[in-house]
C-alpha cells in the first residue's frame, strides 16, 4: 500500500496494491472517497487501517477506514480556534492541524502551528493542549509520548 499526501494540488491519493492490480482512490475527478472533501491535506498518520489526514483549510483532522472506505471528521467542527479542551474532539477548534504522531498507547499529537500549541487526543476522543510554544513548527514524541520533542522556526 502506497500513501501520499500532496500539497501542492490538494489532493489525497491511496493506492492499494494488491498483486498486480492497483484500486486509486483520489479526491480529484472521478473521486470515490465519499465527503467531506479535502481542501488543503498537510500531514497524515497511519494506524492499523485507520489514516487521519490533517486538513488545515478545514481546520479539521480528518479519519479515513481502509477497510469501509470511509472518510469522517475526527476532530475539528471546522471553525478556526483554540476551544474545547477537556471535551470530545469532534467539538473543539482547531487551527491548520498539521504534523500528526501516535505514542505507543495510541494518542495522537499535533500541532496546531497558528495558535502555538501542541495538542493531544486520547483513545477516548478526549482533546487538551499539552504545550503552549508560539513558534512551534513541529513535534517528535517518544513511542511512550513521556517526551515531546518541539521544532521551532526561528
Amino acid at each position: 500500500m502506497l500513501l501520499v499526501v500532496s500539497r501542492l494540488n490538494r489532493r489525497f491519493l491511496l493506492a492499494f496494491l494488491v498483486v498486480g492490480v492497483a484500486a486509486v482512490s483520489s479526491t480529484g475527478s472521478g473521486a470515490s472517497i465519499p465527503a467531506p472533501k479535502l481542501r488543503l491535506p498537510l500531514d497524515l498518520a497511519v494506524t492499523g487501517a485507520i489514516v487521519y489526514i490533517a486538513d488545515g483549510e478545514r481546520h479539521q483532522i480528518l479519519r479515513y477506514d481502509l477497510t469501509s472506505r470511509r472518510l469522517t471528521v475526527f476532530a475539528g467542527t471546522g471553525r478556526s480556534g483554540t476551544a474545547g479542551d477537556g471535551g470530545r474532539a469532534a467539538n473543539a477548534r482547531l487551527t491548520e492541524p498539521t504534523e500528526l504522531l501516535f505514542d505507543g498507547a495510541g494518542n495522537l499529537y499535533f500541532c496546531d502551528v497558528n495558535q502555538g500549541r501542541v495538542r493531544r487526543i486520547d483513545r477516548r476522543g478526549i482533546i487538551t493542549t499539552v504545550a503552549r510554544v508560539p513558534t512551534a513548527a513541529g513535534i517528535a514524541i517518544d513511542p511512550a509520548g513521556n517526551q515531546i520533542e518541539l521544532i521551532q522556526r526561528p
